[in-house]
């Protein structure tokens, strides 16, 4: 309803992105989508922080057993608030992105996107590190794809 309103409010119209954000979100490096690259490279390296670190083994530590990593003295709501924070501003640098790659601002924009991120959250939740694993791996991939299919409009 709130969506609704919104979008009634504001007509639909859409916010250009700066030319500078714009030319960056669509650039190619060797005919690979620079967000794409980018993208790979955060993934690897969030992939590395959760194999390799404190911070990161404490994440898996709680989402296996929250009481039990409680016990073991990993500080669960510090943990989970850093967690939730580092999201929310990833999420909010994908939609920066996101305004740049499709044109501008709107507010169903990401629509496309929502059921897989859905899909790669619950798998995420299922099977511990393989599940995490095997979503962020296809969350990539979906993603590559998408901006490929982009590139070729």
């Amino acid at each position: 309803i709130i969506q609704s309103l919104a979008l009634s409010y504001s007509r639909g119209l859409r916010i250009k992105p700066p030319p500078l954000l714009a030319e960056f979100s669509t650039a190619r490096v060797m005919g690979m989508p620079i967000l794409a690259i980018f993208a790979i490279v955060l993934a690897a390296v969030m992939a590395v922080v959760l194999a390799r670190t404190v911070y990161g083994r404490s994440v898996i530590a709680i989402g296996q057993n929250e009481k039990a990593a409680h016990l073991a003295g990993i500080k669960v709501e510090h943990t989970k608030c850093f967690t939730y924070l580092m999201s929310a501003v990833l999420a909010a640098t994908c939609g920066y992105f996101l305004s740049g790659f499709s044109g501008g601002a709107a507010l169903n924009m990401g629509e496309e996107y929502l059921l897989a991120s859905i899909a790669g959250g619950l798998t995420a939740g299922v099977g511990g590190i393989a599940g995490a694993l095997n979503s962020l791996i296809r969350d990539i991939a979906y993603m590559v794809e998408e901006v490929a299919k982009q590139g070729e409009h």
